[in-house]
């Protein structure tokens, strides 16, 4: 876990808490596209937050007041029974560039400035940061990422690899409990974040872990239009929400055009493969475009700081696709990932059944690092390896770019000296 993942500011005050107000939620909202249904749950919070706080200074207030005893006594009984209320555990679901490891940053400064957390700190952590590869190794990593998030929040992303179906030894769990064991003593805040399918299903089948989140929340795709938003949100809005300062967009740049340009010039499939990330390329992609039509000796700083619709239209048309790469769920079952893995490698396993013919075939998955590992054990100790980088349900085309798709074969006989790899194709 790399030391970037945690962003901190100083522990909570409560000089700023008597400050923060509804209207500094909203203006914390305002640069969040869509997403309606998470911006009413946190206007319902943020009120009922600030409610306790009028109940405990009211109630505080006359419990001071020595002329009528029994209803100080009374107040400040109904005072104590105003707990302070725990961060709530949530789940986010969605596919990437949808904003859900903004929302949590955002969520920490919110909840950071209403007392709910001691600190805006967001601890970013996957299956990789958790689990260790040997018995013992996953529960001190764990308490570890723990210890970095207290008072603060666990994001948890592509939570669902943590829960392989049908294993009950797999270190994924053990790193699961231990986040549980955590999540009730309301010392932190736990997002859990994936594709939306197999966190559903990871949900569904384990009680303990539905029990825990109190919200899900569903991260849809961004339309046109709101990637349009986006755009104009980076370009025109806060200064910490800007993306390209000083840099301004042409009175052509309204938001119908860019909506426009995105909808007609943009595959749907890059879209929702980018979504949120689409707004930030077409930036970077303008402002390449406006560089490349401008003459170095211009003198007029107003152009030389404005981006038209013609760099972004520019933009658009000279984007490389992203390859769509589907969603693999977890899987213990070896003869699964090989009928699965034949269907793209056909050539490949074609070569390998020579080998296989004369050993034991093993087919194995290390979901924690998403390899897919096929190895056939040959005689004289030779093994023979089939490596695949990425998801099972790849496509052929990607299979076929993959670098990383190779026999690794490797002698054990000591002083042999051979070691290497040899392409398939």
């Amino acid at each position: 876990m790399d030391d970037d993942t945690a962003s901190e500011t100083s522990d909570f005050s409560a000089e700023e808490e008597l400050i923060w107000t509804c209207e500094d939620l909203e203006k914390e909202l305002e640069i969040l596209v869509g997403l309606d249904e998470l911006k009413s749950h946190l206007r319902r919070w943020c009120k009922g937050l600030l409610l306790d706080r009028q109940r405990q200074k009211l109630g505080l207030s006359k419990s001071e007041d020595k002329s009528d005893a029994s209803s100080a006594l009374l107040n400040a009984s109904a005072c104590a029974r105003v707990e302070k209320r725990m961060a709530p555990n949530m789940v986010f679901l969605g596919n990437p560039g949808t904003g859900k490891t903004s929302v949590a940053r955002m969520l920490a400064r919110i909840l950071h400035k209403l007392g709910v957390l001691r600190r805006n700190v967001v601890v970013e952590v996957q299956r990789t940061d958790l689990v260790a590869q040997y018995i013992g190794q996953t529960g001190p990593k764990t308490r570890e990422a723990l210890e970095k998030a207290q008072g603060g929040v666990l994001f948890v992303d592509e939570a669902y690899r943590l829960v392989v179906p049908g294993v009950t030894n797999d270190f994924g769990t053990e790193a699961l409990e231990e986040i549980m064991s955590q999540m009730d003593s309301g010392k932190l805040m736990c997002i859990f974040a994936g594709y939306e399918a197999p966190m559903k299903k990871v949900l569904d089948c384990n009680e303990g872990f539905r029990r825990r989140f109190g919200k899900q929340f569903v991260f849809k795709d961004y339309t046109p239009a709101q990637i349009a938003d986006i755009i104009l949100i980076k370009m025109t809005g806060p200064e910490t929400a800007r993306s390209i300062p000083g840099f301004a967009l042409a009175p052509d740049c309204t938001r119908a055009c860019l909506e426009r340009l995105i909808d007609e010039r943009i595959p749907v499939a890059e879209r929702r493969q980018r979504n949120g990330g689409l707004a930030m390329t077409l930036l970077q992609e303008a402002r390449e475009r406006l560089d490349e039509r401008l003459d170095v000796q211009c003198a007029d700083l107003a152009v030389l700081l404005t981006l038209t619709l013609s760099d972004f239209e520019a933009a658009a048309d000279g984007m490389i696709p992203v390859e769509a790469v589907p969603v693999a769920e977890p899987t213990a079952d070896p003869m699964d990932l090989m009928c699965q893995l034949s269907r793209h490698m056909g050539s490949v396993l074609n070569h390998a059944a020579g080998v296989r013919r004369t050993g034991a075939a093993e087919a194995t998955k290390r979901s924690h690092e998403d390899v897919i590992e096929i190895a056939f054990q040959a005689p004289r100790a030779r093994n023979v390896h089939v490596r695949v980088s990425g998801h099972v349900a790849n496509s052929e085309r990607l299979l076929e770019k993959l670098a990383g798709v190779r026999f690794f074969t490797s002698d054990v006989h000591s002083g042999s000296g051979l070691s290497g790899s040899q392409r398939v194709f």
